[in-house]
């Protein structure tokens, strides 16, 4: 057997914005080959002249030896997802190759393939059927299934009836069991309650402990690819722009995203949704002077500033909606800062504006933290972009002690205080 599990050529991924461009029975053979697909380069030129052609992948050159993890990286867009669709056979290549060496499980979009009228029971056998375990070992197997899911009591129901976090803790529970060879991870610590999700990587470390099994794990969570993944390449612009130790491709991809300009451009990001009715431009942070910072201190006053584009036409009075959400390294929420609580929503949007979130305290332990931002107007969603830049909290003094809670008790950090008084009984 073969050394090499997983050996990628050349690989690009060309899509078509605003049309659809069929494929041919031939071209769809020759990828399910495994054989290299050539792009027509006649239409792919006359596709960039028309703008609407967007490359995914450029040139993409990876060898994973047997038994290796890989960790994959890089902000929203960046082309992660598409490589794994690629080696998991879902999306074929514009040109290069993927080579796969070993049965393969792709954990995906967990779930996919189960029936609606089929009870929950019925869907594992059907999925664990389709993801290539034989009868008797879903057999074996299946309480351990069961009980990983937490699906139990309706485990005879038809899975029209779950929920969504139901179905895909199923799903994930089904697909955690498999032996394959190859195992292809997608954020898969993103699903469920966070307790499921601390069951997911506890499940997914197990996993990547067979020295035998070849692991590609894509999160945005770098606590989890640092611990699961001793080498991470990262992927900008679907190109690789860096591979080798997980620690060190992680500490240089931070530092890119706080170079020393300290404001983050959200203009090109094309992982956005929303009307556009008002669009996000870029992000920085300032302090109570107005300065642009590359960092925050835990414990100090600081402003997150969101310039924005507003459409003609949809500029004056509005009614508006602006949050911004929290995340740590491990993809866990920590809190929102929705304009609403504060009954901030009557303003106005100017053809440029901004949108400031005043923190009078940052409340938040040192570590990079990631922030999803939006806006509504007038009710409508105008603009959302998920992980569109990353905080960089350094060490502050809230107590002015010098000292901080341990990270152990949560990246949250509050103004607080003790006193020790007497009970009511022995003062009297």
């Amino acid at each position: 057997m073969s050394e090499i599990a997983i050996e990628v050529e050349g690989l690009q991924k060309l899509y078509y914005l605003g049309g659809r461009r069929p494929a041919s029975l031939g071209g769809v053979s020759t990828w399910l080959s495994g054989k290299t697909q050539a792009a027509r380069d006649d239409e792919s030129s006359r596709a960039v002249d028309e703008g609407r052609a967007f490359w995914a992948l450029k040139d993409i050159n990876l060898v994973l030896k047997r038994g290796e993890v890989l960790g994959i990286i890089g902000r929203n867009g960046a082309g992660k997802s598409t490589l794994l669709k690629i080696l998991s056979r879902i999306t074929a290549p514009t040109k290069g190759r993927a080579v796969i060496r070993g049965s393969m499980v792709s954990l995906l979009e967990v779930g996919t393939g189960f029936h609606d009228e089929l009870t929950g029971r019925e869907n594992i056998y059907l999925n664990a059927t389709m993801l290539g375990m034989r009868r008797s070992e879903i057999e074996r197997k299946f309480d351990e299934i069961v009980s990983f899911s937490g699906v139990e009591r309706f485990l005879d129901t038809p899975v029209k009836h779950y929920s969504s976090g139901m179905r895909v803790r199923l799903g994930f529970s089904v697909a955690a069991h498999v032996e394959p060879d190859i195992l292809i991870i997608d954020e898969v610590l993103a699903v469920g309650d966070l307790a499921f999700q601390e069951k997911c990587l506890s499940k997914v470390d197990s996993l990547t402990q067979d020295q035998a099994r070849t692991v590609v794990f894509v999160s945005h969570s770098m606590a989890s690819v640092a611990s699961l993944c001793p080498r991470t390449v990262r992927l900008e612009g679907g190109v690789v722009v860096d591979d080798g130790p997980s620690g060190d491709v992680i500490n240089r991809y931070y530092g890119q995203e706080h170079q020393a300009k300290g404001i983050a451009s959200l203009a090109d990001r094309r992982d956005r949704i929303g009307s556009g009715v008002v669009r996000f431009t870029s992000y920085h942070l300032e302090d109570l002077s107005g300065q642009v910072l590359n960092y925050v201190r835990s414990g100090e006053p600081a402003s997150i500033v969101l310039n924005y584009e507003c459409q003609p036409g949809f500029d004056g009075p509005a009614e508006l909606l602006a949050n911004i959400v929290f995340s740590n390294s491990k993809g866990v929420r920590l809190f929102g800062a929705p304009s609403d609580a504060t009954r901030q929503t009557k303003g106005r949007l100017w053809p440029k504006g901004r949108l400031v979130c005043r923190l009078p305290e940052v409340p938040l332990l040192p570590g990079n933290y990631e922030l999803d931002i939006a806006c509504l107007r007038d009710r409508e969603l105008a603009d959302k972009i998920m992980g569109a830049a990353t905080l960089t909290v350094i060490e502050g003094d809230p107590f002015g002690t010098g000292a901080l809670p341990h990270p152990h008790f949560g990246d949250v950090v509050i103004r607080y205080g003790w006193d020790y008084e007497p009970s009511s009984e022995a003062a009297g």
